[in-house]
């Protein structure tokens, strides 16, 4: 979903953004690593640059994607970390 947040925050237009949801899906059925990076950018990309033909606004858009996605990938692995840390100090804490 943070592909299409940021898509949006980049102005994308409203009816392609389903360019960046379809992409979502498709990373989905298609976990390789290096397809779950960049099927993102590319399907915002193309997208809006089906709405507009316009390359440099298709891509901002796919860079705003492709930036949401690491960001929205940092929050999880961070919020994983935050979990295990906590189990760990309520485990620690139990035993001392």
């Amino acid at each position: 979903m943070s592909p299409v947040c940021s898509a949006r925050n980049t102005r994308a237009q409203a009816n392609r953004l389903c360019g960046a949801r379809l992409s979502a899906g498709l990373r989905a059925s298609f976990s390789a690593s290096r397809g779950c990076c960049w099927v993102p950018l590319i399907g915002a990309a193309v997208g809006e640059f089906a709405a507009k033909r316009d390359l440099l606004k298709a891509g901002k858009v796919g860079i705003g994607t492709f930036a949401g996605f690491i960001v929205g990938t940092a929050a999880k692995i961070g919020a994983a970390l935050v979990i295990l840390l906590t189990v760990a100090a309520e485990y620690i804490l139990y035993w001392f």
